[in-house]
C-alpha cells in the first residue's frame, strides 16, 4: 500500500513539474515546442500531396516528452486553445513557403475537441487561412475519433461552416474508436485517417486486408476519402494501392 501510494505521488508530483514547464515554455516564445511534418501521398500516382503536422516537445530536464502525455497535460489545464493556434500558424506559415513549389499543397493539423469548443473557431481559422493568403483547400482539420464529438449537432454547425470556405475536416485513428461508422453517418466529415495498426503488415494479414477494403469501399460510398496512415514498407503500399485508398502517410 505505502509503496503504491509513493510511486501514485511521485507521479503526481512529476506531473506538476511538466506542467509548470509547459506553461513555462508556452509564455516564454514556445521553446521547447517544435513540429514535425509527415509527408501524405497520392496512392494512385505516388505524388506528394500535403503533409501532417506533428506536435513534438523537448523538455529541459527530461528530454523528448511524449505527445501522449504532454498533450493531456494541456488538455487538462487549458493551455491547448493556446499551443493549438501556434502550431496552425506555424503550419499555415509552412504551407504557404511549399506551395510556391507544389501549389496544391495542404497542410493537415490536428484539433483538440476543446478547441473546436470556442464558439468563433470556424471564424478564427478563416481568418487565420486569408491572413496567409491560403485557400480553404490548403487546410485538413483533424480531429480523433472520441465520445466528446457526439454532439454531432454541435460540430456539424462548425463543420459546415468550414466546408464552405474548402477546408476539409477528418476524423483521426478511424477504426480504434467505439462508434466509427456513426461518424460515416452523422458527421459531416471528407476524410477518415486509418490508423496504422490496420495496415502494418497488411500483406500478412487477410483479416486486416478483408477489414481494411470494407472500411475503404464503404467510405468511398458516402464520397468520403480514405488516408491510410503508417506505411512504411513497399509491400504495404503495394497492397494499399490494390484496395483504392486515397492517400497514405
Amino acid at each position: 500500500q505505502e509503496i503504491f501510494l509513493d510511486n501514485l505521488y511521485e507521479a503526481q508530483m512529476e506531473n506538476i513539474a511538466l506542467e509548470e514547464e509547459l506553461r513555462h515554455s508556452i509564455f516564454h516564445g514556445f521553446e521547447g515546442f517544435s513540429i514535425v511534418y509527415q509527408p501524405q501521398i497520392d496512392a494512385k500516382d505516388f505524388k506528394l500531396k500535403g503533409a501532417e503536422a506533428l506536435l513534438r516537445y523537448r523538455s529541459a530536464t527530461k528530454g523528448p516528452i511524449s505527445p501522449i502525455e504532454f498533450i493531456a497535460i494541456l488538455e487538462q489545464n487549458h493551455l491547448i486553445g493556446i499551443v493549438g493556434e501556434w502550431v496552425l500558424k506555424e503550419a499555415l506559415i509552412q504551407c504557404k513557403k511549399w506551395r510556391k513549389e507544389l501549389p496544391d499543397f495542404h497542410v493537415s493539423v490536428n484539433f483538440s475537441y476543446i478547441q473546436l469548443r470556442s464558439k468563433v473557431i470556424s471564424e478564427h481559422i478563416i481568418r487565420l487561412l486569408k491572413e496567409n493568403g491560403l485557400p480553404g483547400s490548403a487546410l485538413t482539420l483533424e480531429v480523433t475519433e472520441s465520445a466528446q464529438l457526439d454532439d454531432y449537432q454541435f460540430f456539424n454547425k462548425i463543420f459546415y461552416k468550414l466546408e464552405k470556405y474548402g477546408v476539409s475536416v477528418a476524423v483521426d485513428d478511424f477504426g480504434t474508436g467505439y462508434s466509427s461508422l456513426s461518424y460515416l453517418k452523422s458527421i459531416a466529415i471528407n476524410e477518415i485517417k486509418i490508423d496504422r495498426c490496420f495496415v502494418t503488415g497488411i500483406q500478412h494479414s487477410a483479416y486486416n486486408y478483408r477489414l481494411l477494403a470494407n472500411m475503404i469501399e464503404l467510405a468511398h460510398s458516402v464520397n468520403v476519402r480514405v488516408c491510410c496512415e503508417g506505411v512504411e514498407t513497399e509491400e504495404e503500399l503495394q497492397v494499399l494501392k490494390e484496395l483504392n485508398s486515397d492517400l497514405l502517410q
